[in-house]
């Protein structure tokens, strides 16, 4: 590793309130392997990036001014309204959802999931969840992948919820705060003497259901987010819950000047995963100086795209269809005036 990426990930970790306790070898396979797999059953809590995290094609690109961001509350649940606005027990809301953890039997990487008995899930996080509620489940033993789940109404319990009802759109702001949150999980130590997960309820990781989205891009069911909470940015990359393989992940982003990190993730046969397309995503989020208003990325096989940056905030998520792979590339900052205010190179 050299001097300046080992300094980039020490300064993306150094986050008082929540300090990175994953270890560096392990989050620079992460950040820089071509593929982000889900299949691999690792504890993994926020996932920190340098200076930039998340992504899609260049489909949907959203940049929301300050005085148009819709505050993640203000949007209406998307799921099945409650009739009784109360908080759940963790018992009660593993029993209400066993039911839709029988889905995930469909796919290889939650194999056995659906057999897993009530007293091996625990949730993660240390929050109030009611009924309409997205929820993560997690195998206490850490032998699972983790799950999602539409908290149901008592009753409903064996209602279809379709893996569909966990994509938030990108025009769906506080859903996809909601989504983005439930991917913000606290790190697990394994005990090697009983061979499970210790992690406890985190009450010190944020709340993103709270956070505004400042940034969001979308290719297909893509979604690359920037989140604001309080001042502090998160980066939220996003694929479907059926997905082995994509931009996936959320973590603090930490400003560096006009410099970005981009990321990369194969699907297909070039990720060797089970997404039925072949395809190489490239994404990032994140803030830099207000002057700066766009950023030209340039891929070594050629292939070309631009990112609007507004107020000093920027995600996108790029697609190139095909088997090539990860790629390495260049960028440029430029001004309103297309004066260049910044130039770099990643070598992939």
């Amino acid at each position: 590793m050299n001097d300046s990426l080992h300094e980039r990930l020490r300064r993306a970790a150094d986050d008082t309130e929540h300090p990175l306790t994953t270890d560096i070898t392990d989050l620079l396979g992460r950040a820089r392997h071509e593929r982000s797999r889900r299949r691999t059953l690792t504890a993994r809590a926020a996932v920190l990036t340098a200076a930039a995290l998340i992504g899609t094609t260049l489909g949907v690109r959203a940049v929301l001014p300050d005085d148009s961001r819709p505050a993640a509350q203000e949007e209406p649940r998307s799921t099945t309204p409650t009739s009784a606005d109360v908080p759940l027990h963790e018992g009660d809301i593993v029993r209400r959802c066993l039911p839709q953890l029988e889905k995930y039997e469909e796919l290889p990487q939650y194999e056995g999931t659906g057999d897993t008995p009530a007293r091996q899930w625990r949730i993660p996080r240390e929050r109030d969840y009611r009924a309409g509620d997205l929820v993560a489940l997690q195998d206490r033993r850490g032998s699972r992948n983790r799950v999602l789940c539409v908290v149901p109404e008592a009753g409903h319990e064996h209602d279809e919820v379709p893996f569909s009802a966990y994509e938030p759109a990108a025009s769906r702001p506080a859903a996809v705060a909601q989504r983005c949150s439930e991917e913000f999980l606290p790190q697990a130590d394994l005990d090697f003497r009983t061979g499970e997960f210790l992690g406890h309820p985190d009450r010190q990781m944020p709340d993103l259901r709270r956070a505004t989205v400042a940034a969001v891009d979308s290719a297909g069911p893509v979604l690359e987010v920037l989140l604001d909470l309080g001042g502090k940015h998160f980066a939220c990359a996003l694929s479907p819950v059926t997905w082995d393989a994509g931009p996936f992940g959320v973590g603090r982003t930490a400003p560096e000047g006009y410099a970005i990190w981009v990321q990369g993730s194969a699907t297909g046969a070039s990720g060797k995963s089970i997404v039925d397309e072949d395809a190489t995503y490239y994404y990032a989020a994140g803030t830099m100086p207000k002057d700066a208003a766009r950023i030209e990325v340039t891929l070594v096989t050629g292939s070309t795209f631009t990112v609007p940056v507004t107020d000093g905030n920027y995600a996108f998520v790029h697609k190139e269809p095909g088997t090539g792979g990860v790629v390495s590339y260049d960028y440029r900052v430029l001004d309103v005036r297309g004066a260049v205010l910044h130039e770099g190179t990643d070598r992939m």
